[in-house]
């Protein structure tokens, strides 16, 4: 017999600290596949009246740069990304070696902000039990198609 408890509710106690494969998924494409899956995506979300969001994760120094993501930093990051976000989710870099994006197409029902924030604390926990040296460095930020473009600059 089944247990009527949600099944993000029987998660809930499920520690998620054992290491994780450092091998990215298959699913994480290069700056360029990721900015034209996120044309695309503003586009097909601008008709449907649902926006579509963007993570962005990227590391900082002391001073507040952006600084590149390498070796099992940036391999922890993108296996992490890869077994905790949906399959309609898309991985990959917005900056080649330094700022991990994950395109987060809008399900019909799922468009509550409240959502986004909830991946975004439970990702940083995630990740803060993986890097605890490089834990502090790491930022996050939920954007839109318009707010992504600070990181152009």
């Amino acid at each position: 017999m089944h247990s009527r408890t949600p099944w993000w509710e029987r998660l809930a106690h499920v520690s998620f600290a054992r290491k994780r494969p450092l091998a990215p998924s298959a699913r994480v494409v290069s700056t360029a596949t990721f900015r034209e899956l996120l044309v695309d995506e503003t586009i097909r979300s601008e008709r449907s009246g649902h926006l579509c969001r963007i993570l962005i994760l990227y590391t900082s120094n002391g001073a507040d740069a952006i600084v590149p993501m390498e070796g099992e930093l940036s391999r922890t990051v993108m296996a992490v990304l890869s077994t905790n976000l949906r399959k309609t989710d898309s991985i990959g870099w917005y900056r080649e070696g330094t700022i991990v994006g994950a395109l987060l197409p809008v399900v019909e029902g799922e468009s509550s902000l409240d959502r986004y924030h909830l991946l975004k604390r439970r990702l940083s926990n995630i990740l803060r039990t993986e890097l605890p040296d490089t834990s502090d460095a790491l930022r996050f930020k939920i954007c839109t198609h318009e707010d992504v473009l600070e990181f152009d600059r």
